[in-house]
């Protein structure tokens, strides 16, 4: 699993790369557009080129499997954009409890100077 926040950005670019990938091969390489109307497959089977038939079911086999790709792609991206929100506001919060915890020490230290130490004290 990443740990850091740049190695989470890194994956949840890769997870939308992924289904870019797999959108534009579907469109431009198998050329599909899967409409399926299971009565009237079997009405044309007696007389269809089963060639060609054989050829579209393998194209949608494959866009089937690059569909269920890019489900689980996306499924990743939200995981990873949900962590690296996650992450960055722990990160604010750290830096804030920082800048408090400094603030304090700041504040304690300039209690217990004396007033010159402080800047206080009146020059003639």
């Amino acid at each position: 699993m990443p740990t850091s926040t740049k190695q989470l950005e890194q994956r949840y670019t890769i997870a939308c790369e992924n289904i870019q990938d797999a959108k534009d091969y579907i469109q431009t390489q198998l050329f599909l557009n899967i409409e399926f109307n299971v009565e009237g497959f079997y009405e044309s089977l007696p007389t269809a080129n089963l060639d060609e038939y054989e050829v579209n079911f393998r194209k949608m086999e494959e866009a089937k499997n690059l569909c269920e790709r890019s489900i689980r792609s996306e499924r990743s991206r939200r995981q990873f954009a949900l962590q690296i929100e996650a992450r960055k506001n722990e990160e604010k919060q750290k830096d804030e409890r920082m800048r408090v915890h400094k603030e304090e020490r700041r504040q304690k230290r300039l209690s217990i100077a004396s007033p010159y130490q402080r800047g206080n004290i009146n020059q003639p």
